[in-house]
């Protein structure tokens, strides 16, 4: 029998839902989508409401049919838990802290404007590395790159975040799209090792 880390399992175990990856993929999908039709949309006026039709259809179709095909294809590998709090959407954090960059940054006063864009951006992620450690530090990815983005956007003239959101939304979603694949490889790794030694001993090294 090869030799397991209980506290992984502990922790694969209690994160079941939150680590099931291919979600937070498909999240980072949504956010490519944004970020593609963002230029086409504020070339012309007249674009806008098809292209809030467009991002309005994609999120429709992720939070029905991609949901329960992902839902079906992780209880059919892995099984089934409790319903539970869902986890935290991190690519809604990454769009509300570009938008409001952008939006608002003219507005609010500098310290609150960090403050406020920090905490919707990076704090998610920085949370998950430091309740998860070691095994997510991945996720530090996703909080550089939300982070220094947003704080690029707040920095530049209004025009010129404008003109950035794009790429912006565009590395955000490379981003999430990696920790949210190591999330699943995480899940996959350790729920499908098969069989391991859970000894006394090994218990005790993990604590």
């Amino acid at each position: 029998m090869g030799v397991c880390d209980p506290r992984k399992i502990r922790l694969v175990a209690g994160r079941y839902r939150e680590l099931q990856g291919l979600a937070t993929v498909a999240d980072a999908a949504v956010l490519l989508v944004c970020a593609a039709v963002f230029p086409w949309a504020v070339a012309a006026p007249g674009r806008l409401n098809a292209a809030l039709a467009l991002v309005g259809a994609c999120v429709l179709v992720r939070a029905t049919w991609i949901r329960l095909r992902l839902k079906a294809y992780y209880t059919r590998r892995f099984g089934r838990v409790a319903p539970r709090l869902p986890p935290q959407n991190a690519a809604l954090n990454l769009v509300q802290g570009a938008l409001f960059a952008v939006t608002f940054g003219p507005i609010v006063p500098p310290l609150a404007h960090y403050a406020i864009v920090l905490a919707m951006v990076a704090a998610p992620s920085s949370w998950i590395v430091v309740r998860d450690r070691p095994y997510r530090a991945y996720w530090l990815l996703p909080f550089g790159v939300g982070g220094g983005a947003a704080l690029l956007l707040m920095a530049a003239p209004a025009r010129q975040a404008e003109a950035w959101l794009p790429l912006v939304l565009l590395g955000d979603a490379l981003a999430l799209a990696v920790a949210g694949w190591l999330d699943h490889a995480l899940l996959a790794g350790t729920l499908g090792a098969g069989t391991c030694d859970a000894s006394p001993e090994s218990e005790a090294a993990a604590k």
